[in-house]
């Protein structure tokens, strides 16, 4: 199967686009139903190495090779399959993810430690 269609390289920003950011818009995802990993792409080199989050043993953000998702097989010799988003979904980058809940905490913390009556919250 064609997993990477003109319309969808049209789409995907180039490598090191979102790098910083604290989320990267997805344009698409690759899965099979024969492995637990899903492939949701993120940027593309406009050859062959594409970006983006690795669900999987463990989950990741990283690069991968369009060339090997497309030569992979399950036992039933079915390739990935592809599911093309009409609008890009956006993906938290981990960092921003721990920012945002370090931040949620602090402010609970603060929250519980200091009433507007100033009675002990606890």
């Amino acid at each position: 199967m064609n997993l990477m269609t003109d319309e969808l390289r049209r789409k995907l920003p180039p490598l090191y686009d979102c790098e910083g950011l604290p989320y990267a818009y997805t344009y698409a995802k690759y899965f099979a139903a024969w492995t637990p990993h899903v492939w949701w792409v993120a940027e593309f080199d406009g050859e062959d190495t594409l970006y983006g989050f690795i669900e999987g043993f463990p989950n990741r953000w990283g690069t991968f090779s369009l060339r090997k998702l497309e030569s992979e097989r399950g036992p039933e010799g079915d390739g990935l399959r592809k599911t093309e988003f009409l609008s890009p979904v956006i993906l938290a980058q981990p960092w921003s993810v721990r920012r945002w809940l370090r931040r949620r905490l602090q402010s609970m913390w603060m929250a519980w430690n200091n009433t507007s009556d100033g009675s002990d919250a606890r």
